[in-house]
C-alpha cells in the first residue's frame, strides 16, 4: 500500500518482533542519544524511539509505520505513526 509516494511493505508477523528488538537494541546501546524529535500535532511523544511503538510496515529507506501503544494524553493507544530514521518529526 502507499502513503504519499513512498511504497510501504507490510512485515510478516514474525518480523514485528525482530524489527522491534533491533530498534530496542539500538536504543539500549545509546545509538539514539542526542537525537531530538519534534511532535507537530501533539498526538505522538516527541522522542526518537519508544519501546511503545510496534513496527508493522517498512519502506526501502528503513523507515517504519508503527502502532503507538504509548501515545500522549491527546493521542489514542493503537494509533499509527510514521517513524523516519533520519527525520526528527514524529506524527
Amino acid at each position: 500500500f502507499v502513503f504519499t509516494t513512498v511504497p510501504w511493505i507490510l512485515l510478516p508477523a514474525a518480523s514485528f518482533v525482530s524489527r522491534f528488538k533491533q530498534l530496542k537494541e539500538l536504543e539500549d546501546d545509546g545509538e539514539f542519544e542526542g537525537n531530538d524529535a519534534t511532535n507537530r500535532d501533539g498526538f505522538v511523544n516527541a522522542v526518537w524511539w519508544s519501546d511503545k511503538w510496534i513496527p508493522f510496515a517498512v519502506n526501502a529507506g528503513g523507515d517504519y509505520l508503527c502502532v503507538d501503544m504509548g501515545p500522549t494524553k491527546k493521542g489514542r493507544g493503537g494509533q499509527l505513526l510514521w517513524w523516519y530514521h533520519d527525520e526528527d518529526f514524529r506524527e
